[in-house]
């Protein structure tokens, strides 16, 4: 039985009040709707998994869908934004790198989803002799190759060719795919048996969950609809579990699946709170500002907001064919 989203844009369409898990194929719950100005999708239906937990669009997200929202960013500008603590989470992830692949400098690692490359760069800056990148074909990697980087580009992952890297990395890029099992699956074919797999990726928090519970509430449910737009949107279409990320990396055949959760940021809490907060709802620049001094405790916390996987897994040896 459909229900109706209390939301201010009367003429969204209704929505199921549940539907079946992305990863696990569970029964999952209608969290909230929020406007989408990203593009032709009109609005976000946001859901939870009874069983794993994850939260993820539920409404049908194409990839044309997907190009039309980030054709209409300033990438460069948003590069900018976040080249602060993106730079830690690339020292953080190169070390990672080198503990993995035991400092062996001539191993091949792929970047899946290198944005503008600057991981790339500081792999081979950290002397790394192999590396390649992956990107979607509208991407201008023209500089990555002129530094000897390879370069693959498409939307499906077909041209790149099957047991061929030792490591591969995804920093902050699975939670942008519409079809999270196909990635895995893929990288799965793409590496060497007994290659790796390194990632970071957006995790369920306490707060989440939270934010969700009032979502449906009179007076503040307006709150929590507001911080799961900032959550789970058009650019990130799911959000993860420790428990659904184990389960999707072993039914891709990984094995020594190893799984931290912390906090970890990718802008300021200031930029989150204009961005997410401020601009969407045309507030002056004053309450960003005590906005972000009241949040930042919050936000950065271990307690309450640990928002982060940073995950390894090894593809199996056995199973090689599969």
């Amino acid at each position: 039985m459909p229900i109706t989203q209390q939301v201010e844009h009367a003429s969204w369409p209704s929505v199921p009040e549940r539907m079946h898990c992305k990863i696990c194929r569970s029964e999952s719950d209608f969290v909230c709707s929020n406007f989408n100005e990203h593009g032709r999708v009109s609005a976000i239906h946001t859901f939870r998994c009874r069983r794993c937990g994850i939260a993820f669009v539920g409404n049908r997200i194409t990839p044309e869908d997907l190009r039309e929202a980030y054709t209409r960013e300033d990438i460069g500008e948003y590069y900018a934004e976040i080249y602060t603590e993106n730079h830690k989470k690339h020292i953080t992830a190169a070390a990672a790198a080198k503990a993995i692949l035991a400092c062996d400098t001539r191993a091949a690692i792929l970047d899946i989803g290198c944005g503008n490359g600057e991981f790339a760069q500081l792999l081979v800056q950290s002397g790394f002799l192999n590396v390649s990148v992956h990107e979607l074909p509208s991407a201008d990697l023209q500089s990555l190759r002129n530094e000897g980087i390879g370069v693959y580009q498409d939307f499906n992952f077909a041209c790149m060719p099957s047991n061929s890297f030792d490591l591969i990395t995804l920093l902050d890029v699975a939670e942008h795919v519409v079809d999270p099992v196909f990635l895995f699956r893929q990288c799965r074919r793409i590496l060497r048996p007994g290659g790796y797999i390194y990632l970071h990726t957006p995790v369920v928090t306490v707060l989440d969950r939270f934010m969700q519970s009032i979502c449906q509430l009179p007076l503040v449910g307006k709150l929590g609809r507001v911080w799961q737009r900032g959550r789970v949107n058009i650019f990130h279409l799911q959000n993860f579990t420790k428990r659904a990320l184990s389960e999707i990396l072993t039914a891709a055949h990984f094995d020594t699946v190893r799984i931290s959760i912390r906090n970890e940021l990718s802008w300021p809490v200031r930029s989150y709170v204009r961005v997410h907060v401020c601009e969407k709802h045309d507030l002056p620049a004053w309450v960003c500002t005590v906005l972000s001094w009241f949040l930042a405790p919050i936000v950065k916390s271990n307690l309450v907001n640990r928002n982060k996987a940073i995950v390894s897994a090894r593809r199996s040896m056995s199973n090689a064919s599969a």
